[in-house]
């Protein structure tokens, strides 16, 4: 890589190195407000049901119940919409 531009573009090739883990999740941060690890999401929801790609979900600090997204390798957990009839 010679050029600013270059690294700026350059993707991980290997889904299983931790610069890909980095470089997934900032590219969800750019579209979400909150990407979570599953160990962030399992303190912060209550799992309901799983159907990938959502995962059902209850909220522990206000009870209210949504869905999260999820990618599958690595795992992050974004995307929180609250439903109200959970």
């Amino acid at each position: 890589m010679n050029s600013t531009n270059e690294k700026a573009n350059w993707v991980p090739q290997d889904p299983l190195s931790p610069e890909y883990a980095v470089y997934l999740k900032n590219q969800l941060a750019e579209k979400h407000a909150d990407v979570m690890t599953t160990d962030e999401m399992r303190a912060k929801y209550e799992v309901l049901s799983f159907c990938a790609p959502c995962v059902v979900v209850r909220e522990r600090a206000t009870g209210k119940g949504g869905t999260l997204e999820f990618t599958h390798m690595p795992r992050f957990y974004f995307g929180w919409i609250a439903d109200p009839v959970l």
